[in-house]
């Protein structure tokens, strides 16, 4: 691998064990991933990328010295994006520690600054959301057969609220035989987007669901996937902004929506630091915002179209796993597993931070770390629970 040899050649440069320590972590390697930002680190102590991987990673597992010298770090100049991932790094570990009030300190201030450096419109989500509550019953059968060879792909759509469990869903799909996953892809949105100018209201498409035009996005989309056969999973949580899209022009999917508690799923963004965009998520009233458009969104076209969407909670994947992976398997028809011992790296490869997450075993206690915080999330909570509480249909 050019990165190895490239720690190889340049010992003294933090970079490349940093980089090669992501390497590791996206197909799996957790363990060696680990010792890779510590040797970054050994070599540049102010390399915030990898203190910050190393926190999730590690989740939390970081020596009395390491934190220390954490904190000393934040206390230098740094820039701003360097801030916010040691600050980040600083309150993962102090939440595995269970020091809330202190962790909380640390996570507010890195939301605070991030927040600042990402500008937030509402608009469009307002938009979007309004577009959405227009569509009422419709044909999901308008796309016709394109030819036998993609007509061998069925997409799996999995969707829903970032930080609900959409990569472990994934991670449970990949271990049956015929199924390729594809991550966190952009195909569906690439694919609307050469018929669409405003991707926010899909106005266009939306108007009368032409079938030439609903076959051509079928034809792009599964061209970019590359895949001759089986079941292609989609993991883009956001696609449930164009669920009726999806019906119309994959009349053969399936889309799985993953859910959990609303304080636990808020909470998950909070805590998080994304690479790029998710605006929404460094600001607790952001988040009401987006979650309310989300909940909105997701009732309107379970409304419209329940019985086409398999609608999954991740405390039922977690404490039910047998029979809810029986019930998920059947509604996707999915049969064999693949032989058992099958490594995550061949199973998929996952390009998101829960990649460190799926290394390790699921707890129900990790759905209720936001409890320890509530003092801190009032104003989210009250919005939440402003909210009609109308129960998603399980199968």
């Amino acid at each position: 691998m050019v990165l190895r040899q490239l720690c190889q050649e340049h010992p003294k440069n933090a970079a490349y064990p940093k980089f090669l320590g992501m390497a590791s972590g996206l197909v799996g390697n957790t363990k060696e991933a680990i010792n890779l930002f510590r040797a970054a680190i050994e070599l540049n102590s102010k390399e915030t990328e990898a203190w910050w991987h190393l926190a999730l990673a590690s989740e939390g597992e970081i020596e009395d010295s390491e934190l220390a010298l954490m904190l000393e770090v934040s206390k230098k100049k740094l820039n701003p994006s360097e801030e916010v991932q040691i600050l980040f790094a600083i309150a993962e570990t102090l939440i595995h520690r269970n020091d809330s009030t202190t962790a909380w300190h640390y996570l507010a201030k890195a939301n605070s600054i991030k927040a600042t450096m990402l500008p937030f419109n509402a608009v469009p989500y307002a938009r979007a959301l309004n577009s959405i509550q227009k569509i009422k019953n419709i044909s999901t059968n308008a796309a016709q057969p394109l030819s036998e060879a993609t007509e061998n792909v069925v997409p799996i759509f999995i969707i829903g609220l970032p930080r609900s469990g959409s990569s472990y869903l994934q991670s449970l799909l990949g271990r049956f035989a015929n199924v390729q996953c594809h991550g966190e892809s952009m195909a569906l949105h690439e694919a609307l987007k050469l018929f669409e100018n405003d991707l926010w209201t899909c106005q266009t498409l939306r108007k009368q669901y032409q079938p030439e035009i609903l076959n051509k996005i079928r034809g792009h989309y599964l061209s970019n996937l590359k895949q001759n056969s089986g079941f292609a999973v989609d993991k883009q949580p956001y696609n449930f902004f164009y669920i009726d899209l999806i019906l119309q022009c994959f009349p053969q999917s399936r889309i799985l929506h993953i859910h959990r508690e609303p304080m636990a799923a808020c909470f998950g963004l909070f805590r998080r630091l994304f690479y790029s965009g998710q605006e929404y998520s460094y600001c607790l009233r952001r988040i009401g915002f987006f979650y309310e458009t989300y909940r909105r969104t997701m009732d309107h076209f379970t409304e419209h179209f329940g019985d086409k969407i398999y609608h999954i909670s991740l405390q039922d994947l977690l404490t039910k796993t047998h029979e809810t992976e029986n019930r998920l398997a059947s509604f996707c028809g999915l049969s064999e597993k693949r032989e058992a011992g099958l490594s995550l790296e061949h199973s998929f490869a996952s390009d998101t931070m829960s990649i460190y997450q799926l290394n390790k075993k699921k707890k129900l206690s990790d759905l209720a770390v936001w409890k320890e915080y509530e003092p801190f999330l009032n104003e989210l909570k009250c919005r939440i629970n402003s909210m009609p509480k109308i129960p998603w249909p399980s199968k």
